[in-house]
């Protein structure tokens, strides 16, 4: 049975295009939720950005 996501998995771990810049990256992605592609300048650029909403995760 196939893949039901959107991402690839390549020699060099996961392959796709970009979510955030858009490029097509062969090696040194990293998987973004369920069915997006990060490369490894938008993932560290993404791990800093804190949480726009200052909400911790089940609080009100």
């Amino acid at each position: 049975m196939a893949q039901q996501t959107g991402i690839k998995i390549g020699e060099n771990g996961v392959e796709g295009k970009c979510s955030l810049c858009g490029v097509y990256v062969i090696k040194g992605g990293v998987r973004f939720r369920q069915k997006s592609v990060l490369c490894s300048e938008c993932a560290a650029r993404q791990a800093k950005i804190g949480n726009p909403y200052r909400a911790t995760a089940g609080r009100r």
